[in-house]
């Protein structure tokens, strides 16, 4: 909850679809069902398909760009 908190609200979202700004406005109403999920997983080694994606982006100093090209 905390880390939630510390977040900007932006409309903008990542790959759930869920923009940091509606988190933020219901976290309170969300944490003990995210809280108990979360723990399942962790209990069971189960994760959701879902829940093991990644959005990997690519952050460039501008000598590494020609670097890329090389490879």
């Amino acid at each position: 909850m905390d880390i939630v908190k510390t977040l900007e609200p932006k409309i903008s979202s990542g790959f759930a679809e869920i923009s940091s700004k509606l988190t933020k406005e219901m976290i309170s109403n969300i944490i003990h069902l995210l809280t108990y999920s979360i723990n399942i997983y962790l209990n069971t080694y189960i994760v959701p398909d879902q829940l093991k994606l990644a959005k990997v982006v690519y952050v460039f100093k501008a000598s590494d760009q020609l670097k890329i090209l090389t490879y």
